[in-house]
């Protein structure tokens, strides 16, 4: 049963703040940034959704953007090129490009993958593994053919094969090696899905120059039974997890593949008569195929593009993880002379840290974000200014952002583990147990502070008191001295007075 596709693809206004705040980021911030640009511009430009896709995979230079023109209506033009060699051109007013097929290129034309639409269906061609473009580039074309497939109607997928190559002799390891780089390209896109590979798939050969068909098919056939011996490739599908199923039953499938011919431009050039029947032909052939409904085919990446995005997405998980401290360090600092505001932060992290601890707790990114909120900010958030509630909103939105568009466009479609429910818990976790050991810390301080002070105000009230007795033992000799004076006086008085009396008789 197909499954409603529901993504955030274009950008709202507010989501341009952010855009504009991770392009002023690291390294790791700018490169998905340009991620998040690239792919949301791309889509809004592109075909509407849900209808039946046709995607045309091969390897550099095969002719997948030709056979996907000429699939769509486009006629084509057989040429001469400087060298004198027959090319197929096609050209159109409604495209500002032109590409050729019949001759060797260096690099790959296709930049992104082009769209062709008909009235039955879109025919994309998918720029395969290898090809000559930088590493971004190749992630966005993988994600934006997982795009399609994931809000098209049905699936159907075009093996383009090189035929000049068959021509050759023998079947050296570096001749061998386009056949392997689309092998894994197909498996990558199909793996853990009911893709039938006999059924959903076509093959075509490009660039043939014998009317033999059965020598192509014969060809092909032995190249994909030699590959399914060859135990270094055998191997490297292994270790890579490329296979679901047993790697046996993957080319007996392939073997059992329908395959047919799109030749290359004949002596007579001007003859389009074997183009018009090479249209038919393939047309009736795809009829004849069966569409895949589910819309479950992976992100067809290479390995060194899926290694590439693990490492990004770690860094982006720094990222998330510096944000989340910051919005609890705003927290911390503002109640950090508070003992009992310390106490109560830590009982509520330690509450939060004990339920995602359990082993059967599920949460998911609004779970964990409301018990941020609700269950830790808003208990204490009277203590803020505005300026630092907005502080930490920001802190928090930017983590929104990123979980809304680098991991709902791109990690979360390439491993479970990389689901940001998940990556948000763990990291969630991981702040709160090193927020908890600072605040004990704090705590702590705080605590030794107080004792401290304690300490000194009971000095001081003891010097206060030792200094009271000082001044009352200070009067109490003053008063002595003082009697002694009025003795003294006393006693001149009376021998004044015994003078007197002394005279007087």
């Amino acid at each position: 049963m197909r499954r409603e596709f529901n993504q955030q693809i274009s950008l709202e206004q507010q989501d341009y703040k952010q855009l504009n705040i991770l392009k002023n980021g690291n390294e790791s911030e700018v490169i998905i940034s340009d991620m998040i640009s690239s792919f949301s511009n791309s889509v809004k430009q592109q075909v509407s959704n849900k209808k039946n896709v046709v995607f045309i995979i091969g390897n550099t230079g095969s002719g997948k953007t030709t056979l996907a023109a000429f699939l769509s209506g486009i006629d084509l033009i057989v040429e001469k090129n400087k060298f004198n060699q027959r090319i197929i051109n096609y050209e159109s007013k409604y495209l500002e490009f032109k590409n050729k097929v019949g001759e060797n290129v260096l690099e790959s034309e296709t930049s992104f993958p082009n769209v062709f639409e008909s009235s039955s269906c879109v025919y994309i061609d998918c720029p395969g593994f290898q090809d000559t473009k930088l590493t971004k580039a190749d992630i966005i074309n993988s994600f934006f053919i997982h795009y399609f497939q994931q809000n098209a109607m049905q699936v159907k997928i075009i093996l383009l094969i090189d035929g000049s190559l068959l021509d050759c002799k023998g079947l050296s390891n570096q001749r061998c090696q386009p056949y392997k780089q689309q092998i894994q390209y197909l498996i990558s896109m199909t793996k853990d899905t009911c893709f039938d590979i006999s059924r959903n798939l076509l093959i075509v050969i490009s660039k043939t120059t014998q009317d033999n068909i059965t020598f192509y098919q014969d060809k092909l056939r032995k190249v994909f039974k030699a590959l399914s011996v060859t135990y270094s490739f055998i191997q490297e599908l292994d270790e890579t997890k490329y296979f679901n199923i047993s790697y046996q039953q993957f080319f007996r499938s392939l073997l059992q593949t329908k395959i047919i011919t799109f030749p290359s431009p004949p002596e007579d050039y001007q003859n389009y008569q074997i183009y018009i029947t090479a249209r038919q032909t393939i047309e009736q052939s795809l009829n004849n195929m069966t569409y895949y409904y589910d819309n479950d085919l992976k992100v067809p990446l290479s390995i060194n593009c899926y290694q590439y995005l693990l490492k990004l997405e770690s860094e982006i998980q720094i990222v998330i993880k510096n944000k989340l401290k910051n919005a609890l360090n705003i927290l911390r600092n503002q109640i950090q002379q508070n003992e009992s505001l310390i106490y109560k932060y830590i009982m509520l992290m330690t509450q939060i840290v004990s339920g995602l601890d359990y082993p059967f707790y599920s949460t998911d990114k609004q779970q964990l974000l409301s018990l941020l909120n609700f269950e830790l900010i808003a208990p204490i958030e009277n203590e803020f200014s505005i300026f630092q509630k907005k502080d930490i909103e920001k802190e928090l939105s930017y983590i929104e952002f990123l979980s809304k568009f680098a991991y709902n466009l791109f990690f979360n479609k390439i491993s479970y583990e990389l689901q940001f429910d998940t990556v948000f818990k763990k990291v969630v976790l991981i702040v709160l147990k090193e927020e908890i050991a600072e605040s004990n810390k704090q705590q702590e301080v705080l605590l030794n502070q107080m004792m401290f002070n304690n300490t000194q105000q009971c000095l001081e009230k003891s010097n206060q008191e030792l200094r009271q007795k000082q001044q009352q033992l200070n009067e109490y000799l003053e008063d002595e001295i003082n009697y002694d004076e009025l003795i003294q006086i006393i006693k001149n008085e009376n021998q004044v007075k015994r003078n007197n009396l002394n005279n007087k008789y």
